[in-house]
């Protein structure tokens, strides 16, 4: 069999090009280019010369219709034994550039007045995010240096199928203006592998609408650090009056060769828009006053599924979702005031549960996932140190 490589596009031209000459051990050979069925065969040795350091342009061609999809095919020509009349040779592929139809650029939202923007982060432990098949998805726990610890997901080719539709999959809602997807951090990515991690293809798909994404191309352009997550795709233009369904899809298959190929996911970043508040803080030459109220002083419902914990810095209350039914429990308090924080129990009171997901609502209208495993976290484990939910 021919070794071969295939893309799909659509487009009006397309370009493709080898590695540079002087970065090729073997000679180049003979490469037969198909665009369409058409084919073309083109001598790697001609088109190398003289020999340099930057991409050579194999092959091209234009005038194509922009409309219909259309599939370039390369295939190695060359036998080659290694005897004199039949050396060695190689083919090499470096980049492709195809030329698309203009198309207009997202335009950046821009808030009317009584609204502002905010950023919202899903981490990878978030209840919003959704892995399937579940079984497919590894969580990571590693050593930050923003943070005592820091979590991402990560899944292997193994398994994925994505000729017959089966795919890997992080999938999640947003009602935002903005999406950043972040893939983990190279430092991270040691923690599970120390060897040269190979990076599995995605897309990104806005409910039908999908945009592929060359993650191993991302890490290597990747300039902000080793030790920080890295941005693989972002967008921006959406309705903020529309829910946005995203699902990031592992586009690598199983290798005949045995070579597996990973996804990770860390976290996304969405930006929303909420209303401003019409009071200007703080008053000119206003006093405030901090008022701390304890677990006893909210209500409950329901009241019997409550229990009361002790902890060095004081009481708090739990629920445990074992044989739970019904109404799920919940707790209100009203209050009148500038601003507002609330603080969950020590880690030391929690070390040993599973948290589970909780939304946290203000006036009904600004409701939030709070992601307390992620918090739990970033906590110090004393007793001096309350987490803050929100």
């Amino acid at each position: 069999m021919r070794r071969r490589f295939s893309f799909r596009f659509s487009g009006s031209a397309i370009y493709i090009y080898g590695a540079p000459r002087d970065y090729i051990k073997n000679p180049p050979g003979r490469q037969e280019i198909c665009l369409d069925g058409n084919c073309e065969v083109i001598n790697g040795g001609e088109k190398y010369e003289p020999p340099g350091t930057e991409p050579v342009l194999l092959w091209s061609s234009g005038g194509l219709d922009p409309i219909r999809p259309h599939l370039l095919e390369l295939r190695f020509l060359d036998n080659g034994s290694g005897w004199r009349w039949w050396p060695v040779t190689s083919a090499s592929f470096h980049h492709l550039v195809y030329t698309t139809e203009p198309s207009k650029k997202p335009v950046p939202y821009t808030p009317v007045d009584g609204t502002a923007l905010a950023n919202v982060t899903l981490h990878d432990t978030n209840y919003a995010v959704e892995y399937e098949p579940r079984g497919a998805w590894q969580q990571s726990t590693f050593s930050a240096l923003s943070k005592p610890k820091d979590t991402f997901h990560y899944s292997s080719s193994q398994g994925n199928h994505p000729d017959s539709g089966s795919f890997h999959r992080v999938t999640f809602e947003l009602q935002g203006v903005a999406l950043y997807v972040y893939g983990a951090s190279e430092d991270a990515l040691r923690t599970i592998d120390p060897k040269p991690y190979l990076h599995a293809p995605i897309d990104v798909c806005l409910n039908d609408e999908c945009y592929p994404v060359d993650v191993h191309q991302t890490y290597l352009d990747a300039t902000d650090g080793p030790h920080l997550p890295v941005l693989l795709w972002s967008h921006s233009g959406f309705s903020p009056d529309k829910t946005t369904f995203v699902h990031i899809r592992m586009l690598a298959g199983e290798s005949a060769g045995g070579i597996l190929r990973r996804a990770t996911f860390e976290k996304v970043v969405y930006t929303e828009v909420r209303p401003k508040s019409p009071i200007e803080h703080p008053i000119p030459r206003g006093i405030y006053h901090k008022k701390t109220v304890l677990y006893d002083g909210i209500d409950r419902f329901p009241l019997a599924r409550w229990k009361i914990q002790s902890s060095p810095s004081g009481s708090y209350g739990l629920v445990l979702n074992e044989k739970w039914y019904g109404k799920l429990p919940q707790w209100s308090y009203s209050a009148q005031g500038y601003g507002f924080k609330i603080y969950g129990p020590p880690l030391g009171s929690m070390r040993d549960l599973q948290h589970a997901a909780q939304r946290i609502c203000l006036d009904h209208t600004y409701c939030h996932y709070v992601d307390i495993g992620h918090i739990y976290l970033s906590t110090p484990n004393s007793s001096e140190d309350l987490p803050v939910l929100i």
